[in-house]
Order: C-alpha cells, then structure tokens, then sequence
C-alpha cells in the first residue's frame, strides 16, 4: 500500500489523503478522501471489480461519495475494462511522483461508458431501500440500454412495492418498453408474456411516451456514452430532454 497524506498529533489518518493498493503488480484500488481524525468523511475511488459480474462485462469503478452511520451516498461509475493496471515502480526505490491519483487513472481507462448509479451502497454494494435511487447501462455506442428507477439489494435492482420501474431494451434494433412493478434479482419478475403482463408492460413504445413518461422526472448527471467525465459535476437535466435527444441524435452527452 502507497499512502500520501498527513497525520494528526494522535497518528491518524486526517485531512486529504490518497492511498493506492496493489496486489500481485496489480492496481486493486485508488482512494483520495478526507479524513478527521482517522474517520472517512467524503471519498473519491477507484477500482475494478473483483468478483464475475451478471453480464461477464469486466469494468473499472469510479465513484464520487460521502459517508454517513453505515452508508455512503453518491453516485458510481462503471467503465469497461480491457485489461488490468500494471505496477510501473518497485517499493524499494518508491517516490511520491509513483503515487497514482484517480484522475490519472481515468485518462487512461476510463474510455467507454457502462453504467451509472446514483444511491446509497453499503457492505461494498448498492444497497438502497429509500426508492429514489436509480441506474443506467449503456450500449457499445453510448445510447441507453436501460434506465432503472427504485429500491436496491446487494447490488441489484430489488423491490416488491410495485413502484419500481424501468424503461430500456433488448438490443439497440428493438424498440423501448415500459415496466412498473416488482423486481427481483435485477429483472422484472413479470414476464412480458405474462397473461397479466399488460397491468405491468408497455411494449415498443414511442419517443412521445418516453417523453411523456419522463417528463415530470429530473435526475442528477444522466450521463454520457462517448466523452470521458465520470467526475463530473452533477446538475439537474430533465431526463426527457436527454432520451429525446438520444433517440433523435443517439447518444446522450454528459453535462457538467
């Protein structure tokens, strides 16, 4: 572990500290946050995953949060990963220029776009029960796959109050689809083909429905398929607006 940063008169940790960690000549993590008194207040990171994901993707994670009794809040960044960070330096003859801040490591990886998160997490998962989170995946060409809107349970979508709801799509040759309901796991536990799929479905809708169903929606820092802006600073945008212009232009550009 490199870390750069100041100690307090008791030895902890305090103030802006970063701190890098390898394993195996292997970047496992980047942390710059603040601290008090050896407690972590807010933070920045940066890491890849390390255990299989539902969809085989491996990414790397940028996230942007602050702690609070048990939980962070903020928002995280998921990038497609082609391959792992190698160590550059040996600890015996190691300097602060080695120490890697995140901002490097984002012009280096940080390329595509996979997924957005904006809610709570907890346990090292997104992990939210207040039913205003919400989560974006993308295509390869930086158009919305789908956007998720509700409660979370280690890392998925997960919700039986029926208020959960998702707009999104197969493939970027289908049309979009509505669906407010129960979720389980990640999926909508109604099947389109369901013989009560329609109480919760709407298939193949129009760019006048997404507007429509959106309209009244705003969310913070929607997103970006093609530009490199994972720490961006969020501002509020209506959703509308951007599907409306990604089903118009094909992608959805970041604001900051």
């Amino acid at each position: 572990m490199l870390f750069y940063g100041q100690l307090d008169e008791d030895g902890k940790w305090d103030g802006d500290c970063i701190i890098n960690i390898y394993e195996n000549k292997k970047l496992k993590l980047i942390t710059e946050a603040v601290y008090n008194n050896g407690e972590l207040s807010t933070f920045q990171q940066a890491f890849p995953n390390e255990s299989a994901r539902q969809n085989g993707q491996n990414v790397w994670f940028f996230s942007n949060r602050a702690m609070k009794e048990g939980f962070s809040i903020g928002e995280t960044w998921d990038y497609i990963r082609e391959g792992d960070f190698k160590q550059t330096f040996s600890y015996d003859k190691v300097t602060a220029d080695d120490i890697l801040t995140i901002q490097e490591l984002q012009s280096e990886v940080a390329v595509q776009l996979e997924g957005y998160y904006r809610g709570n997490t907890s346990g090292g998962r997104f992990n939210d029960d207040s039913g205003e989170a919400y989560m974006v995946k993308y295509f390869e060409d930086g158009t919305v796959r789908t956007l998720y809107k509700g409660k979370f349970k280690n890392g998925f979508p997960e919700d039986s109050s029926n208020d959960g709801w998702m707009i999104g799509r197969s493939s970027m040759e289908d049309s979009y689809s509505h669906y407010v309901g129960p979720f389980k796991e990640g999926h909508p536990t109604i099947s389109p083909h369901a013989p009560n799929a329609k109480d919760y479905w709407e298939i193949g809708i129009s760019q006048d429905r997404i507007v429509e169903l959106l309209d009244d929606k705003t969310f913070s820092y929607l997103l970006v398929g093609r530009t490199q802006c994972a720490m961006a600073r969020p501002r509020e945008i209506s959703l509308a607006y951007r599907i409306q212009q990604m089903l118009l232009y094909g992608c959805i550009q970041g604001f900051d």
